[in-house]
């Protein structure tokens, strides 16, 4: 097994590939973050390897591995990087063979960054409801599987927003359900997205509201969560969006809530907001808020190796640029930011 570290420290963040598993860090460009990726590279590798196993086979013993593997983890890198916080991201990509763990950290006289920090333990447990709401919780639980390991059917979404298609024989039963309960049951979808104390039920109501039939007002209801306490209900809200104005084509969106979100220590916070604003580039107003606002956490999230963060920043930078440097170059992309924001 080869096993290679590669860093150009003053161009690039560190990153790990290890047959299949890559290893990046967002929140610290300095050489200690280098040592800390180097050194529990291993770890991580066997951490994202057990995750992989846990979503194809969801067994006790499995799940309660992870979590104990994940918590030292984080408790060990935290004291070794002197950090006030640290979180293990790790994305699998349908068809492609490599898993890709970011290291999310927040450095001491960073506090403002812990506003979008998952806290460090879940509020709950909930009691199971038997409705609408659980019913797209199965939906979410079943696609997820199917997905990691069937190839997708490439199905136009039917609705403004679609968590997969609804082609697979287990799957296709769910999509009248619930277009018919966005009809019928449209106060508790948004009485549960507004109230409820369970996160996963406040998630399941926005991928409910994305089939509404009212793409405006589906940006309107959602708009007030994207800054949810709970970081996957904040990735969901802000997913059903980004879908939403882009199947709607709605070009008056205010970017400012989700450029706030590119400095979050969450690989699906900054996923889901760079999509949105990526949207609304037709713009010049937005194209300039984006360069000053936000100019300098695309740069830093060009630096990772995570597909959706990387790709989607570059994308970004090239439009509201007009330059097309290479997406590793970081240094041109550095002057460009410097030498045109006033």
């Amino acid at each position: 097994m080869i096993k290679m570290l590669l860093v150009t420290a003053s161009l690039t963040l560190p990153f790990y590939l290890n047959a299949g598993n890559v290893i990046d860090l967002y929140g610290d460009e300095s050489y200690k973050a280098q040592q800390i990726v180097k050194k529990y590279a291993k770890s991580i590798d066997d951490f994202a390897d057990l995750t992989e196993k846990v979503f194809k086979n969801s067994d006790k013993m499995s799940i309660e591995r992870m979590t104990e593997l994940k918590s030292n983890l984080i408790e060990d890198i935290k004291k070794e990087g002197d950090y006030l916080y640290v979180d293990l991201n790790t994305i699998h990509y349908p068809l492609n063979e490599n898993k890709y763990t970011t290291i999310e950290v927040i450095r001491k006289g960073q506090p403002e960054r812990l506003r979008f920090a998952s806290p460090a333990i879940p509020s709950g447990p909930f009691k199971p409801k038997n409705d609408l709401i659980n019913e797209m919780i199965a939906f979410g639980t079943k696609s997820t599987v199917i997905a990691l390991n069937t190839p997708p059917s490439g199905a136009p979404c039917p609705v403004y927003h679609c968590i997969t298609d609804f082609q697979h024989p287990e799957l296709k039963p769910y999509l009248a359900k619930f277009n018919e309960g966005a009809i019928k049951q449209r106060e508790l979808i948004i009485n549960t997205l507004n109230h409820d104390p369970d996160p996963q039920r406040r998630a399941a109501a926005a991928f409910l509201i994305g089939h509404f039939s009212n793409p405006q007002e589906i940006v309107t209801l959602l708009t007030p969560h994207v800054h949810d306490k709970d970081s996957d209900v904040r990735n969901d809200v802000i997913r059903v969006i980004g879908a939403t104005i882009a199947m709607a084509k709605i070009t008056d969106v205010n970017p400012k809530p989700f450029l706030e979100l590119l400095d979050s220590p969450s690989v699906t916070d900054r996923n889901k907001a760079l999509h949105v604003l990526l949207t609304t580039l037709d713009s010049a107003d937005s194209k300039r808020l984006i360069k000053q606002q936000g100019g300098k956490d695309l740069l830093a999230i060009l630096k990772l190796k995570q597909p959706n963060n990387h790709r989607i920043a570059y994308q970004i930078l090239k439009k509201i640029s007009g330059k097309n440097y290479g997406e590793t170059d970081f240094s041109a992309w550095k002057n460009w930011l410097e030498t045109t924001v006033s």
